[in-house]
């Protein structure tokens, strides 16, 4: 509230504090350490939400197969049973004790309807491992009913990913949840619409999301509506088919070879733990690459000083939760640099920049989601202690040499990463990013550093700044501004600003 109130001081007339003396208060009222939730290792939260993608893309491959498959069994079933009210009934109440895909009684095979639809390979792969058989105890034409919840939990895990929504407030999504947006000066922004549970709207039920959850959502609608046409021919669903909502992104299974339920489409099924998931669909994530290296235990830590060392162990896999996800997000769109999957990485600094236009800066007229704006702020103060700890790295130079670069990193090598998260809260050790690279001047510079490097570099007839870091990482950056500037100068006509 203070940084909202802040942000928006020219239409109000009057602010409380300034962010630095935001940041010695957020240090004093930050809850307390045995409250923090984890933040997961870089390395392994590109796996997961790699994997994930992976399986929303096979879908989208295969959804063709996937539709035609589901409703070749329905018809199969009715077929078999003669009326809906046989084929949904329990099986001591049907008239014909086998299925249409009891095999060794003149059934068909399941994995030859499968092969038939061309999804053969796809359900293998995520539910069995690949070649493996789609016949056999537990297999068959339930494996499709597990395969349509597999791809709705893994919609929901994706969507919390590029969110800062809890996995409550994500599972009673709607289909008609992803909005785009035209804002008259900041342009396209994506957004996710639930339902306001509030009295008054301080808050309503929208975050920020990124455009890359689109497919996803997709996956979950079409999901949503294979099951809906099997409940509008199940005798045991109530009849609220026609309410004036859309029905929820995520539906049980009402198949007639599911279990049977006698629930209302309106009801929600209950979610599961992201852990649970692994132990689900163990062709999910390979157990090897969850396990926490050093370097992994090193980055978690520094963002979560109170890391469970019983829980999280080298060699371990990381132990997954849906509400780390919420955490971790919030703490990457303030250092998408950790991110270097490319297409992720530019789907991060997406949603990073609409983040901070609306949820800290307050410039749309929608009301969003107040709590995952406050978590927005506090990891924009929280990824401070990332970026300080990287300045004691090598890379990072003085025009001045060696010595100067000790005097000014001192600060930061010589404390311990607790002290240093505490620090990077206080805003004790300031700094900006430039173009070079780092500034640590704790006054207020007029000479730029973000759209001209004249006055840090040393290019207006004196030395070089004597507060600057060079980050030998932004080289081939600067390089290409360089030769993109003297395109420019070659091109550059009277009255051109660039001729002069």
């Amino acid at each position: 509230m203070l940084h909202l109130i802040y942000e928006n001081q020219e239409s109000i007339g009057f602010y409380l504090l300034p962010p630095s003396k935001i940041e010695k208060y957020f240090a004093l009222t930050s809850l307390p350490e045995s409250k923090q939730t984890p933040y997961i290792p870089p390395r392994i939260w590109k796996y997961q939400i790699t994997r994930l993608k992976e399986f929303i893309d096979d879908y989208h491959t295969a959804k063709a197969g996937i539709n035609g498959l589901y409703k070749e069994c329905l018809d199969l079933y009715l077929e078999h049973y003669k009326t809906w009210e046989f084929a949904f009934a329990p099986n001591r109440a049907r008239k014909r004790r086998n299925t249409p895909f009891d095999h060794p009684r003149g059934g068909v095979r399941f994995d030859d309807l499968a092969r038939k639809h061309g999804v053969e390979q796809i359900l293998q792969k995520w539910l069995y491992g690949s070649g493996a058989s789609l016949m056999g105890p537990g297999k068959g034409v339930t494996g499709l009913t597990r395969y349509l919840g597999m791809a709705s939990r893994l919609g929901i895990a994706y969507i919390l990913n590029f969110t800062t929504m809890r996995i409550d407030e994500a599972w009673s999504l709607r289909r008609d949840c992803l909005k785009k947006e035209m804002d008259p000066v900041f342009g396209e922004f994506w957004m996710l619409a639930g339902e306001t549970t509030k009295l008054f709207r301080d808050s309503d039920a929208r975050w920020i999301t990124s455009p890359t959850v689109e497919p996803a959502i997709q996956m979950m609608v079409e999901v949503s509506l294979l099951r809906e046409s099997a409940a509008k021919v199940n005798p045991n669903v109530l009849g609220d088919l026609d309410v004036g909502r859309g029905h929820y992104l995520i539906l049980r299974s009402f198949e007639p070879w599911a279990s049977p339920v006698g629930k209302t489409l309106s009801a929600l099924v209950h979610y599961d733990s992201y852990a649970s998931l692994s132990w689900y669909y163990p062709q999910l994530f390979d157990k090897d690459q969850l396990r926490l290296t050093a370097d992994d235990i090193s980055v978690a830590r520094l963002i979560t000083p109170t890391l469970d060392d019983e829980k999280y162990k080298i060699n371990e896999p990381w132990l997954f939760a849906w509400h780390q996800l919420r955490r971790t997000g919030a703490v990457n769109m303030q250092a998408s640099g950790l991110v270097s999957l490319s297409s992720l990485q530019y789907a991060m600094k997406h949603q990073s920049r609409f983040q901070s236009l609306y949820y800290a800066q307050g410039f749309s007229k929608i009301i969003f989601n107040e709590e995952s704006r406050n978590e927005h702020i506090k990891a924009a103060y929280e990824t401070r202690s990332i970026k300080l700890m990287e300045l004691a790295d090598k890379r990072f130079t003085s025009p001045y040499g060696d010595g100067r670069r000790n005097t000014l990193i001192a600060p930061i090598t010589s404390s311990d990463r607790k002290k240093l998260l505490d620090a990077a809260k206080k805003g004790t050790i300031v700094f900006r990013e430039v173009l070079l690279g780092v500034c640590l001047n704790k006054e207020h510079c007029t000479k730029g550093g973000i759209d001209n490097i004249v006055y840090c570099g040393g290019g207006h007839g004196k030395g070089a700044c004597a507060d600057l870091l060079f980050d030998k990482a932004k080289l081939i950056p600067v390089m290409q501004l360089k030769a993109e500037t003297e395109l420019l100068l070659e091109s550059a006509q009277n009255p051109s600003p660039y001729h002069t």
